[in-house]
């Protein structure tokens, strides 16, 4: 029986495999708990969030605009309140559209990430950086795909653990590539 036989019977096994070009998928989600998760909320919870505090706050604005108008005769308190609470909603809601905007984007993260990745994989042997690709998946989590060129290759769960070591990274998907011509 040949591992093609387990995938045409759908057995799907992904976490670990590599092909003739050492190309590996690495599924393990990795999670180091030295930071703080309060940034990584889903945007859709986010939005509620904000919905909610936001009638909560224009509320509280109208009601004091007009008692101030009724009581005090501030008659204009009622449309500086709404200015006020439109302004607000509006930067939250701007605030929120670019932080989805750039997942949906797949703009990179942090350049930082990159530099960094690319600093500690190319510190090891004679390995050059054919591709380096970083993104984020979701609020917190980042996917990234590198494609390594090396004489000498190591094992792909090394790469893997240097990865890993620098940034966390939810999905990782790591080609190592032999370089039969020697590079400084």
């Amino acid at each position: 029986m040949s591992p093609h036989d387990d995938h045409r019977r759908g057995v799907d096994d992904h976490d670990d495999h590599d092909h003739d070009d050492d190309h590996d998928h690495d599924d393990a989600h990795d999670h180091d708990d030295d930071h703080d998760h309060a940034h990584a909320a889903d945007h859709n919870i986010r939005a509620a969030y904000l919905h909610v505090l936001a009638d909560a706050m224009t509320s509280v604005l109208a009601i004091g605009a007009l008692c101030a108008g009724r009581w005090a005769g501030l008659w204009y308190f009622d449309p500086i309140a709404g200015m006020v609470g439109g302004i607000v909603v509006l930067s939250w809601s701007v605030s929120l559209c670019r932080a989805a905007g750039r997942q949906l984007l797949d703009v990179v993260p942090n350049k930082e990430h990159e530099k960094t990745l690319r600093a500690k994989l190319e510190a090891v042997d004679d390995v050059r950086i054919a591709d380096l690709h970083v993104w984020e998946l979701g609020p917190g989590s980042r996917g990234c795909i590198v494609s390594l060129v090396t004489a000498s290759p190591r094992a792909i769960e090394y790469y893997r653990d240097v990865i890993l070591g620098a940034v966390d990274i939810a999905h990782l998907t790591v080609e190592v590539h032999r370089c039969e011509r020697g590079h400084a």
